[in-house]
């Protein structure tokens, strides 16, 4: 049975950049973001249709100037001090998800360079095929693809891993 995206009753993309001192590179992370997915959903095809950008922020209170930047380009910045470690920091993507439950959710490392066009390119991988469940990024220019019959488990993957939150989310 084929599943088509119009048919999902949603169609967000949630990308979750936990961060701390590198606070003005996950910043610049969400810019390239919100440029390439506004490309993105001016192609007549575009079948995702909400890009929420969540960054939250471990040991580093940014300036004013950093602040309002982050507002005026993050859906929602969250500050804890020094409260948490990098670990909890990244586990509360997981939970943020579960919160928001996008289609897509990808949990995107601060150090992860994006390339112009990256998340089109990683959208379209779940158009194409509606069954995928999950697109693993990497730095090189080859494709490769995986494909899995069975997940019983996703673990041990932080960044470069692209979820379909629909299907995956009873893992995390």
């Amino acid at each position: 049975m084929e599943i088509s995206m119009s048919a999902s009753k949603n169609s967000d993309v949630l990308v979750y950049i936990p961060c701390h001192t590198d606070f003005v590179e996950a910043i610049s992370q969400a810019k390239r973001l919100r440029e390439d997915f506004q490309i993105y959903s001016n192609t007549t095809d575009a079948q995702f249709k909400k890009l929420i950008i969540v960054v939250s922020v471990n040991s580093y209170v940014p300036n004013i100037a950093e602040a309002e930047l982050a507002r005026s380009i993050c859906d929602e910045v969250i500050y804890f001090g020094d409260v948490l470690l990098a670990d909890v920091n990244i586990s509360q993507g997981f939970l943020i998800a579960l919160r928001r439950q996008p289609e897509i959710f990808w949990m995107l490392s601060t150090n992860d360079l994006l390339r112009p066009g990256a998340l089109s390119r990683v959208l379209s991988e779940f158009e194409i095929d509606p069954t995928l469940d999950i697109v693993v990024t990497n730095p090189k220019p080859d494709n490769h693809k995986l494909v899995l019959d069975k997940i019983d488990s996703v673990n041990g993957v932080i960044s470069g891993v692209v979820y379909r939150n629909k299907n995956l989310s009873q893992f995390y």
